[in-house]
């Protein structure tokens, strides 16, 4: 649907290929330079986080930076996100609130401190096998 790709869950009547077995949806949004684009999260999805992979973002005038999560506050309003001065692609997830409690680190979520960890881990060991 124009500038959003719907890659998990439904936007806008539209449905993506992929159907997980739980309430999300996973958006990939494009925008022009100071660009508006306004969202109402569907009713069941009231968490939410957002990642700019290029460029920044603005929400209720707060800097969201390239490469930086940033997490919405939990609810059903309507919110409006502004690229920055040079455009902004950046992927959008929501979902139901968990039941579980969340670890945020810069870049990813986990459901323990112990999770957190075994995944950094991992990314390093990785790192190392490709330097």
């Amino acid at each position: 649907i124009g500038n959003v790709k719907v890659l998990v869950g439904e936007y806008e009547g539209v449905q993506g290929k992929i159907h997980p077995p739980f309430d999300m949806s996973y958006l990939d949004i494009s925008l022009k330079a100071n660009e508006a684009w306004k969202i109402q999260l569907p009713p069941s999805q009231s968490k939410a986080f957002l990642f700019p992979r290029n460029g920044n973002l603005f929400i209720a005038g707060e800097e969201v930076p390239n490469q930086r999560m940033g997490i919405l506050e939990e609810g059903n309003e309507a919110v409006e996100i502004i690229a920055g001065s040079e455009g902004a692609d950046f992927v959008l997830l929501s979902a139901k609130a968990s039941q579980h409690p969340l670890v945020i680190s810069r870049s990813s979520i986990h459901t323990n401190k112990e999770a957190l960890e075994r995944s950094m881990q991992r990314i390093q060991s990785i790192a190392e096998t490709v330097s």
